[in-house]
Formats: C-alpha cells, structure tokens, sequence
C-alpha cells in the first residue's frame, strides 16, 4: 500500500515498568532494524509520529517535613523571643534526633499585630516556619514524636511529603519504557497499513514529572506512641516523542 507524505500522529498511554530496564534511549532504538538512514526521513517520505509514556514505580526514600512555630505575647519583642526560643528547641530536638544541621532550612518568619473587635492592637503573633529533609525515612515517626514533645502547642505540623533523593536512575528506567512503547506501536501501526518501519527521525524527550504523596498531620491531635508514617509509592514518569520514517513493504 502506497501512503503519502503526510505525517500520522498517535497518542499512547503508558503504564507501570515491571522490571529494571536498560541503559539509553539509543540502545532501545538500535536493537532492531527500526534506525535507518537519514534518507529515509526527507520531505516526501510518509511518517508515523508516537507519543509514548513511561512509568516506573519506586518507594521514596527520604521525607520533607513542613514545620511551623507560632508564638502570642502582648509586646512584639516579647512574641518574637519567645518564639525564637522555642524555634531553637525544635531545631536542637531534630538535629538530637538524627537530622543533619545542614537539611533544616528556614522558610519564612512573621511577625503581625492581633487586634480586638473595636480594632485595637492586644498583642502580637510570631512564626517560624522550617522546611525539614529526613534522609532516613523510616525515622519520620520518630521525629515527628519529637519536634511535637519539644515544640508543644506552639508547634505546626503543616505537612509530610515524600520523594526520591537521586531520580537519574528512574528516569532512566523510565525513558527506556516510553522509547521501547513507542517502537513496539509504531511497529504495530505500520504493520496494519502493510507498510513498514524503515528509520527513526527524530526523538524529543520531555522533563520528566514525579508524583509525591503528602500525608497531612497536625500536632493538636498527637496521641500516645510513634506516629505512623507511610511512603507508599511514587511513580516517575517520562514522555517521549518519536517519529518513524514508514514505506511500502
């Protein structure tokens, strides 16, 4: 069968990689006869473009921890000491816990007048917000415990998100997955044409994107015994483009 120059675009939807897959897009493309030469892909050649998606699906590895630390007093000197203070307690009780110094960061600090119903100043609110990386995830519970001994009604736990500390690998896994997809429906698509896959003309990889799972968990409502604390899953995903140069069999 005879196809003209005009290019056939397809969307795929991809799904979850079951198994480690190998190293490059290159490779995933090179070990069947689908690469050919650039003559293939001139003005006048039919083409099949496929949008594939990869998925892999991976347990994080590390937390971020959203802290905040709110303060009262009638003077603000008085609010932002007092919240100064118990901030440091917090902090000293995450690096007593295993945290490295070098993973609490400082998001934001407040400071704002409270005022009555007639519109009079009675006080002032200080906060201290942190945003905290626990490295070793299965001591997310146990920290949690403690920022909420040592911080006390003042202390927020806004929320608990969890990620991969080195993507590389599962992108990689990830492209891989999206590129063999792409080439196994091109291969299909030209098939039920009677044409066939005779070159690859061009491949665009998009950013891959990662799915994070928070959990939502405050102080106010600690109860006796470690917090539970599960990471579940989280899939990376990555989206490639390719066009196939096709020809009559």
């Amino acid at each position: 069968m005879k196809l003209n120059s005009h290019p056939i675009v397809l969307l795929i939807v991809g799904g979850i990689a079951l198994a480690s897959c190998g190293s490059q897009v290159a490779n995933a493309l090179s070990n069947t006869s689908v690469l050919g030469s650039n003559q293939n892909c001139s003005s006048s050649q039919a083409k099949l473009t496929v949008n594939a998606s990869g998925d892999v699906k991976s347990t994080p590895d590390q937390a971020t921890l959203y802290l905040g630390v709110s303060t009262i007093a009638s003077t603000a000197v008085k609010a932002i000491n007092k919240n100064n203070s118990e901030t440091s307690t917090v902090i000293s009780s995450l690096v007593s816990n295993g945290v490295s110094i070098q993973n609490i960061q400082t998001a934001s600090i407040t400071l704002s007048p409270n005022y009555s119903s007639s519109g009079n100043i009675i006080g002032y609110s200080a906060s201290n917000s942190l945003n905290v990386t626990v490295t070793s995830i299965s001591n997310t519970g146990n920290i949690l415990d403690a920022v909420t001994s040592a911080g006390g009604n003042s202390l927020r736990i806004q929320t608990v998100s969890f990620s991969i500390s080195d993507p590389t690998s599962l992108n990689d896994q990830a492209r891989v997955v999206a590129v063999e997809k792409a080439k196994n429906t091109a291969q299909q698509i030209a098939s039920a044409l009677s044409e066939t896959v005779v070159g690859v003309c061009s491949v665009s990889d998009a950013s891959p994107v990662s799915n994070p799972y928070p959990i939502m968990y405050n102080a106010a409502s600690n109860v006796a015994g470690s917090v539970p604390v599960e990471p579940g899953t989280q899939i990376t995903n990555v989206q490639e483009n390719v066009t196939f140069a096709i020809a009559s069999k």
